[in-house]
């Protein structure tokens, strides 16, 4: 028997642990976020703070304003503007018979001869009419029964004259006098000079209106004008006359 030789076994070496440091944890994300987040409110916390603080300044100061209260101002509203009435200072003259009022300037005198059918008022620088500058006549035609009969004789009877040779010239007019339609003639009768003869030139404005069955007539000759057109300047008197006429009844 072979003597083997005893080894010693080798003994292991011994392994001394090694500590391995654990590295540290990194500042979390979410903590940065919250952070910031913090500083962003505190920020808008401090703006939000100072606008207040504005706005009670600004409040104060338009209270403090507003106690002196300003002083109102007074409304005045416009006074409205008056036309003088041109007729206001005329007579009034009445005609009980036909019942009617009309106003005219004091410088006209009535000729009452044809009293009360065929009234005669005169225009006159003088206190002898009848020759007058305007000569107003008012009347009851008797010739004719309807305000359309009289103003057909009327033209029937110019027109006659212009046939005759007459250079009179005339148109159909119409105006309102006392609320009712008044038709009319225009005529214009520019006057003649033969053989010593002299018959001077007119503008007549003649109207027919019925009242409760009663025609009246009205003829306003304006006198001692060479022209139509000058003749024409008063027609603004023959206007303000007619609206002063009203019936009585």
């Amino acid at each position: 028997m072979e003597n083997k030789a005893i080894q010693n076994p080798t003994p292991e070496p011994i392994l001394t642990p090694v500590q391995v440091s654990e590295p540290k944890d990194k500042f979390p994300v979410i903590y940065l976020v919250l952070s910031l987040f913090i500083l962003l409110l505190l920020a808008s916390t401090g703006f939000l703070y100072y606008q207040n603080i504005q706005l009670k300044n600004m409040l104060a100061s338009y209270q403090t304003q507003s106690t002196v209260s300003p002083t109102p101002a007074i409304y005045q509203s416009p006074i409205p503007s008056t036309t003088a009435d041109p007729t206001a200072n005329w007579k009034t003259y009445t005609n009980k018979d036909l019942d009617y009022t009309i106003k005219l300037p004091s410088q006209f005198f009535i000729d009452e001869r044809g009293c009360p059918n065929n009234l005669h008022f005169t225009f006159s620088s003088t206190t002898t009419p009848p020759a007058g500058l305007l000569d107003i006549y008012i009347n009851v035609p008797a010739q004719c029964s309807s305000e359309n009969q009289c103003l057909t004789n009327l033209m029937t009877s110019y027109r006659g004259a212009q046939s005759a040779g007459s250079k009179a010239l005339f148109n159909q007019i119409s105006t309102t006098i006392a609320g009712k339609m008044a038709n009319g003639i225009e005529y214009w009768d520019p006057g003649i000079n033969e053989g010593g003869t002299v018959i001077p030139s007119n503008l007549t404005y003649e109207y027919f209106i019925n009242n409760n069955g009663k025609v009246l007539d009205f003829q306003f000759v304006i006198n001692k004008y060479q022209n139509i057109d000058e003749a024409k300047t008063q027609k603004v008197l023959v206007d303000q006359i007619l609206s002063t006429f009203k019936f009585t009844n």
